[in-house]
């Protein structure tokens, strides 16, 4: 194709006349119909309801639903390699310094090329989050160096919380080996619990004073966010976050709508704390540290750990 002067398919009528769908993150993985051109090529306009990232992740899928087998696993394409069946085959794309809100995907079945089109775009009001957390100024927190009770592969450097009209933002600057970086607020308005016995993966903190509202996981690339209740660990749509590293490292800069926990930036406190954490093991909760410090330190901890200092915003 003369867009990309390569040579990625060629010839190919085999997979013209079947039924072809869209799916991915902007689909919500929903399976979306392609519109056969009868000219080899499928098209599809999808709207985003909630844009929150300049990157997709897509499959061209040969069926409405995933329960597919021979030979058709070997029409699903991920923009560069078919049999593309695994949750790790997704392909992506980015749309650079904006989050589409509304996009045309085109496939051209007989040369094997995916094409994307941005109809309207969408930015949060702060700007994309890109993870170098140039503008976070004095609301980033800085934690003091070396004093990881498991070494500096384990390591908190800076951490922070903020938020606008639309998003609660999480930010981090750390090391971990094997280990997480977590985050867990107090919001105001909200009634959460009391510790976190009902988080999904063992994990046993405690507030001295008000309750655990919303916690925020991050490992390698990738995180989760749970809005907390007396009952349940809720997973929240929506969530975004961008990683990068600085001298070594790890950088993350999340976005949570605050839509999606149910409280509005008119006279909203954050109370967040911040640590590398660990599992639970035979009543003892693992730390290896925490931003601000607390009074019960670092290491292994009798369970649930205590937090008795937060970093507050707005600012007191």
């Amino acid at each position: 194709p003369e867009s990309t002067n390569t040579i990625v398919g060629f010839g190919d009528n085999t997979k013209i006349g079947r039924d072809l769908y869209f799916v991915g993150s902007p689909t919500e993985w929903s399976h979306q119909n392609m519109t056969n051109k009868e000219d080899g090529t499928y098209e599809l306009e999808v709207t985003i309801a909630t844009p929150t990232s300049n990157m997709i992740e897509y499959k061209i899928w040969p069926a409405d639903n995933w329960d597919i087998v021979e030979p058709t696993k070997a029409l699903a394409f991920n923009g560069k390699n078919y049999n593309a069946t695994g949750t790790d085959d997704n392909g992506t794309y980015d749309f650079g310094s904006v989050y589409p809100k509304k996009i045309k995907v085109t496939f051209d079945a007989r040369y094997s090329a995916v094409e994307f089109e941005l109809i309207e775009s969408a930015t949060p009001t702060t700007g994309p989050v890109d993870g170098y957390l140039t503008d976070w100024g004095s609301e980033l927190v800085e934690d003091a160096a070396e004093d990881s009770a498991w070494g500096n592969n384990n390591e908190l450097f800076k951490a922070g919380v903020k938020y606008d009209d639309q998003y609660l933002y999480i930010a981090g600057v750390y090391n971990v080996e094997g280990n997480n970086f977590i985050c867990l607020a107090d919001l105001s308005g909200l009634n959460g619990a009391t510790d976190t016995s009902k988080h999904p993966w063992n994990r046993s903190y405690t507030f001295e004073t008000g309750d655990i509202d919303l916690v925020f996981e991050s490992w390698g690339d990738d995180f989760d966010v749970w809005k907390v209740t007396s009952t349940d660990f809720n997973q929240v749509e929506g969530a975004f976050a961008k990683f990068s590293t600085d001298d070594g490292k790890i950088v993350v800069e999340a976005a949570i709508p605050l839509s999606a926990l149910g409280v509005t930036a008119e006279s909203l406190t954050v109370k967040g704390a911040f640590a590398v954490t660990s599992d639970t093991d035979s009543g003892t909760q693992w730390v290896g540290d925490f931003c601000p410090e607390q009074t019960c330190g670092t290491g292994g901890i009798t369970a649930p750990a205590t937090i008795d200092e937060f970093i507050v915003y707005p600012a007191d």
